[in-house]
């Protein structure tokens, strides 16, 4: 209840001059979302532990609901309380994230949706975007923190699918209320945020694997020239940064070379032939790849990380099937486990 605030009056507040009080609920706001964070990390941390100690103990029975569903009720009245704050909303997706998995918080999204609904944060993230595209020049912070806000919706919602299991209601679910076009609308936004990009490739994956109605809708969403676009992007970025001598830190290499893997994967899920699904019209995904680019952006990932195993197994396999005709680069890298 004390973080019960008005919208008009943070409204009034900002005009008059007075944003101290602004500051303080935000921040207070913050503080109470990441100590719930940090709770649930340390639960987690315990029952892992204890399972480590008994081989024959259940992890799902060590991580008591009370404390996730607790979570998630602050989570979704955080996003009622401050629908515009960016900052808050980050936050909150974050505490989401972190409890995506746990059959007691699933249940209430699948069952409960009056309330703890996954339409709900779905809504956030995409206003949020909205309110970003509105800004013509950006400052720097602003736009890292919508950058960053999108990335943990990213990972929030791939959570949400990953942990579904064979459970496809779950990732049909996400799919009805927009979480397949948020992620898209994300990472064709920020197709330059190497980070913003690599979490929502991940999530699409997550979303659409094993799923054929999802993919089916992927690629009527024009998932694939999107995913073709921001790869790259992305790998584009580093092999500039490479040949200007502009010191590409290892985690920015690192986070350019999880985006080529990530898209890579999506791609290659998306265009791997299924006998079993026979109503899947291949030829149709496979001539909309090819007029996306494909060739192009996986022999672009392929040069730039031709020592990662799997972007250059799938990136061959993927050159082959669709009838590359040209040289197709080598796996350079090593076979032998990295100690």
């Amino acid at each position: 209840d004390s973080l019960k605030y008005n919208g008009d009056d943070t409204a009034n507040s900002v005009q008059s001059g007075h944003t101290t009080e602004v500051e303080k609920v935000e921040r207070k706001a913050i503080a109470y979302l990441n100590a719930l964070a940090f709770k649930v990390s340390k639960q987690r941390s315990i029952a892992n532990a204890t399972v480590n100690a008994n081989a024959n103990a259940n992890n799902k029975s060590l991580e008591t609901p009370q404390l996730f569903l607790i979570c998630q009720e602050v989570a979704y009245k955080t996003l009622s309380a401050f629908p515009s704050n960016d900052k808050i909303i980050s936050g909150a997706l974050s505490l989401l994230a972190l409890i995506a998995k746990h059959p007691a918080v699933r249940e209430r999204n699948l069952f409960h949706a009056d309330e703890f609904g996954i339409n709900v944060p779905i809504q956030a993230i995409r206003e949020s975007l909205k309110r970003s595209k509105l800004v013509q020049n950006p400052s720097h912070d602003e736009e890292i923190v919508a950058a960053e806000l999108q990335r943990k919706a990213c990972l929030y919602l791939g959570a949400l699918a990953d942990g579904a299991g064979q459970d496809l209601d779950v990732a049909t679910k996400i799919v009805e209320e927009d979480g397949l076009e948020a992620m898209l609308d994300a990472i064709d936004w920020y197709r330059y945020h190497a980070e913003v990009v690599n979490w929502g490739m991940w999530g699409i994956f997550t979303l659409c694997f094993e799923h054929t109605g999802n993919k089916k809708l992927f690629v009527r969403m024009d998932g694939i020239q999107k995913i073709c676009r921001a790869i790259k992007n992305i790998v584009s970025v580093y092999n500039q940064s490479k040949v200007g001598g502009d010191g590409t830190s290892s985690s920015s290499s690192s986070s350019t070379e999880e985006v080529a893997r990530h898209g890579i994967a999506v791609l290659f899920d998306v265009l791997r032939y299924d006998e079993s699904n026979p109503n899947v019209d291949f030829a149709h995904i496979r001539r909309v790849s090819l007029n996306a680019g494909l060739h192009e952006t996986v022999k672009d990932a392929m040069l730039a990380f031709s020592g990662n195993t799997e972007i250059m197994m799938m990136g061959q396999q993927m050159l082959i099937a669709t009838g590359y005709i040209g040289d197709i680069p080598h796996f350079a890298g090593s076979i032998v486990p990295r100690r």
